[in-house]
């Protein structure tokens, strides 16, 4: 592996992936340096009870593909490995509600509805966006939800990324045997722990297989913690992930960077060089605001006289309003984990305090349910999770806050426009569908406990201005006072799509890319 390259791209997932493919077919030598590991189909778990494949936490040698973050204000779900959130997020490429494009923290610098459309193209082509053509019971109930609602015209199948056939025989259905051998799904729905069928098109199926192809070098289970600017040039230094103490640094060189850790791993890295290491002092003030969680709540029907049909695991939608949409996520069997983060449902009635005391009296007048929910073998099987989310535009903000020993990334949600836990329209949804379905009702213990809001679809932290002032990158995502440095990642969507992000970042990548010229060819 060499020390210096034209590019040095930091992260894997959607918009690292594209990234690191695009710049080598423009000519330009590049590495691209992932925290997580390398998963073949066979290394994925079973089940997300196999913890020490399933999570990420590399102090004690978990090196999973689902990372959990806690904070005061957020439970945050992210993936982890080469092809980041590829590998553990539900498939589903849908496009933006047009609230999203019009977003006031970006509609000034483009129509970006029509000039993002072929790029939408361009990633659907590659990620290999397929409608799924079935429709379960369990889907048909939300169909009757939306029906009760007078929304039954906005329920549909969602678009997903994965390999349907009825030949299950090995081929590349994509690229005219230039990709590699697929299977088709078997309808499993392990899609969120891992797809074991070889069905599921994650990024290192597509964009980094061929990036590869092109040259690029993939240092994996190497986390980057240091980045200095010095002559024109940048210094990336490494070391390895896993361990309870750290590695000797390797450090590599470049002329070019592009930033791609995800939101948490982006802010926190670049945070870091602005204020504590002081190596990028001139990074935007404003990196860190605007952050966002796609408004999003999530909640369950735990089904108590049938188990549910396997299936991908996100296969209908439906907008009970112009804001929000609603989706059904299941778990494969016996994948359990989530469970124990959950309880029973118990509706906001005045203040948070008022919910705390209204939950734990429902604990004490029904102690047995309390009990089979958080006991409950047959979770997976019977559990239907509701992923709502809206284009409503509540934010955080990330900050370093200092702690006794170090400073710490943290998060601020306060003002106008600060994140509810707590939305009423899903609430309403997840009730009417467990009275059709004769199911138990469930919300997140930290929503109920902390009003603490869970998302997995963590968004923001790098507002576009037309200078260092008023945001960290320009309406081409290069960012101020740097020269050929990116951030290319969920940080850099202006707003909340309402919708599944991933189709959006690898868009915004794919623009990004664009807009770097070819490299020159030396005389």
């Amino acid at each position: 592996m060499k020390k210096k390259y034209d590019y040095i791209v930091i992260g894997s997932g959607f918009g690292g992936s594209v990234s690191s493919l695009r710049l080598a077919e423009k000519g330009y030598s590049v590495l691209t340096i992932e925290k997580g590991k390398r998963f073949l189909p066979d290394d994925f778990p079973k089940t997300n009870w196999d913890l020490k494949k399933y999570l990420w936490l590399p102090q004690l040698g978990f090196l999973g593909l689902q990372k959990l973050d806690i904070y005061k204000h957020a439970f945050i779900l992210s993936g982890t490995g080469v092809g980041g959130g590829s590998l553990v997020y539900a498939n589903t490429l849908m496009y933006p509600h047009d609230d999203f494009f019009r977003n006031k923290q970006w509609a000034a610098f483009n129509d970006w509805k029509k000039e993002l459309a072929p790029f939408y193209d361009k990633a659907g082509f590659m990620l290999g966006r397929t409608k799924f053509d079935k429709q379960n019971a369990e889907d048909k109930i939300l169909h009757d939800v939306a029906k009760d609602l007078g929304k039954e015209d906005s329920f549909d199948n969602v678009y997903v990324a994965v390999y349907f056939n009825e030949d299950d025989r090995p081929q590349d259905p994509y690229f005219n045997g230039e990709g590699p051998l697929r299977k088709p799904c078997t309808n499993c729905a392990g899609c969120m722990v891992g797809c074991r069928e070889n069905a599921k098109n994650t990024l290192d199926k597509n964009y980094l297989w061929f990036a590869e192809k092109k040259g690029v070098d993939i240092l994996s289970e190497t986390n980057v913690w240091k980045i200095e600017f010095v002559n024109g040039e940048y210094l990336v230094y490494t070391q390895k992930t896993a361990g309870i103490f750290p590695s000797k640094s390797r450090i590599f060189h470049s002329k070019g960077l592009i930033v791609s850790g995800g939101v948490l791993g982006t802010l926190k890295l670049l945070l870091n060089q602005k204020h504590i290491y002081k190596t990028l002092p001139d990074l935007s003030d404003k990196l860190g605001e605007s952050v966002r969680t796609n408004s999003e709540t999530i909640c369950t029907a735990t089904l108590s006289d049938r188990k549910l049909n396997n299936s991908i695991a996100i296969s209908s939608i439906f907008k009970p309003d112009k804001d929000t949409s609603v989706e059904i996520v299941k778990y494969p069997n016996k994948s359990n984990v989530m469970r124990s983060l959950l309880s029973i449902a118990t509706d906001k009635q005045g203040s948070n305090l008022a919910r705390v005391f209204h939950f734990l009296g429902k604990i004490v007048s029904r102690p047995g349910l309390f009990f089979k929910m958080f006991f409950n073998r047959h979770w997976a099987e019977n559990t239907i999770i509701f992923l709502v989310m809206q284009t409503v535009d509540t934010k955080m903000r990330f900050v370093l806050k200092k702690w006794p020993f170090r400073k710490k990334l943290t998060l601020q949600n306060n003002g106008e426009e600060n994140v509810q836990a707590y939305l009423p329209v899903g609430q309403d949804i997840m009730h009417r569908y467990a009275k059709k379905a004769n199911a138990h009702s469930q919300n997140s213990a930290a929503e109920i406990l902390m009003n603490v809001p869970s998302t997995a679809h963590i968004l923001g932290g790098v507002p576009m201005g037309t200078c260092a002032k008023n945001g960290v990158i320009n309406s081409d995502f290069a960012v101020h006072n740097y020269p050929n440095m990116f951030i290319l990642d969920g940080s850099v969507v202006q707003g909340n799509p309402g919708v599944n992000p991933s189709f959006t970042i690898t868009a915004l990548a794919e623009y990004a890319m664009s807009k770097v010229s070819e490299k020159p060819v030396s005389k």
